[in-house]
């Protein structure tokens, strides 16, 4: 965000005639004159401009804020200023909020002013602050249902309105050009984007936050945001997808019993992602009984944006795939360990586990009818009270920190059979 003075809600700029122009940028450059005023009394002069609308639909896949050829590339921008960086306009010393950053090719055929496009679906929940700084702020349900803020700064035109439903194809305005910035005395050809937990701030937080505790109450980071949101997590090649799955079945109507590794016959939830895994990697006894420490090392896989976790109600079958992990779960405290997320704000940890094996079924040992069995996954879930679940997926492989080679777990008595796959 660049070094400005008279930075405040549009109330405060009202349309000037053409000849006062050497008045404005005195203005522009001018101490802001409440600049020692705390977060919760600057936020009180931007309330007007905010709206408080819950979007309709979650986000379950990001995109970058600009109409290049691959929305998904951050190879796509270029970063002009980093998050964090000490800044000394308005409140001098508060740290930068945001990632500047400009598209590496201004439009797609080179020419023109750049758009500006919302990074997924949500609702205008604030427009405020003038020019050069106007900024458009969107509010986004995540699909653990909780509420994410992306705000865009330093914007010459803005073409949505406060309460309006927004995707990813929505621009919202757009940058200045460089004549334009030179013109306003500035670098405000870029844009200002900021990723938010929180906008009890009403916006005043961008440049009110002194220090880096205070600064990461409302913020994150954008490239590290980018970068992990954008990243589409390829599954393991088919025939070890195939593999993993196959081993799975062979335990189909298998007893279940807690803590079981198939020495009497049985075997327990852990065990069956055991193992499932030691035949497309390293021995059984390798992997964590301890699921939160499993999904955090990535033992089986790197938990998948968008399922990371998903509260029950949101949940969309069709970004799961065939070997998916799948960690089930409950706002039930597990006194053994850390919760792993959050759903509808409430800590959630994992107590059921299994094997997504796709068109909305998964293969599991299954608690609550004492086999191993293959069922519809949406049924379960909602029958046992589940909150939602998080969601896992190996790229090549398992990938236990110690990868131990001992005598595979055995797969003891003779399956029962099985009930038939339900409908």
């Amino acid at each position: 965000m660049a070094a400005m003075g008279c930075d405040f809600a549009r109330a405060f700029f009202r349309p000037m005639a053409p000849v006062a122009l050497a008045v404005i940028f005195v203005c522009f450059w001018a101490p802001l004159p409440a600049a020692a005023e705390s977060i919760a009394e600057a936020a009180a002069r931007f309330e007007d401009a905010y709206r408080e609308v819950t979007p309709s639909v979650p986000v379950h896949e990001w995109f970058l804020p600009f109409d290049v050829a691959d929305r998904k590339a951050p190879g796509s921008i270029r970063v002009v200023s980093v998050f964090g960086a000490p800044r000394q306009s308005f409140q001098p010393g508060h740290l930068h909020s945001g990632l500047d950053l400009v598209p590496r090719r201004k439009t797609k055929d080179g020419s023109g002013p750049v758009s500006v496009l919302a990074m997924g679906p949500g609702v205008v929940c604030s427009v405020h602050l003038s020019e050069p700084h106007t900024t458009v702020v969107v509010r986004h349900l995540l699909p653990d249902g909780s509420a994410l803020f992306t705000a865009y700064k330093h914007l010459a035109e803005t073409w949505v309105e406060p309460g309006q439903e927004v995707d990813a194809s929505t621009k919202l305005g757009r940058l200045f050009t460089a004549a334009e910035a030179k013109r306003l005395g500035g670098n405000y050809d870029h844009l200002h984007l900021e990723v938010r937990t929180s906008f009890d701030d009403r916006g005043t937080a961008s440049w009110l936050s002194m220090t880096r505790e205070e600064l990461e109450v409302r913020f994150l980071d954008p490239l590290v945001f980018l970068k992990s949101r954008l990243a589409v997590l390829a599954p393991m090649p088919a025939d070890r997808v195939q593999a993993f799955v196959a081993a799975a079945r062979e335990l189909l109507g298998k007893p279940y019993r807690f803590g079981a590794r198939l020495a009497d016959g049985a075997i327990d939830c852990l065990g069956l992602l055991f193992y499932a895994a030691e035949r497309v990697g390293c021995g059984w006894r390798s992997y964590s009984v301890y699921p939160t420490r499993s999904i955090v090392t990535r033992e089986l896989g790197t938990p998948v944006p968008g399922l990371d976790p998903v509260a029950r109600r949101f949940l969309d079958f069709s970004r799961l795939r065939s070997g998916d992990v799948l960690w089930l779960l409950m706002p039930v405290k597990n006194p053994a360990e850390l919760p792993i997320g959050s759903i509808d704000g409430q800590n959630v940890w994992v107590w059921h586990t299994g094997i997504y094996t796709g068109d909305g079924r998964w293969i599991h040992a299954d608690y609550t009818t004492g086999r191993v069995a293959e069922g519809r996954l949406a049924s379960f879930l909602e029958e046992n009270g589940f909150a939602g679940l998080l969601a896992t997926r190996m790229s090549s492989g398992p990938a236990p920190a110690r990868c131990l080679r001992h005598k595979p777990m055995a797969s003891g008595a003779p399956a029962r059979p099985a009930k038939p796959p339900e409908k």
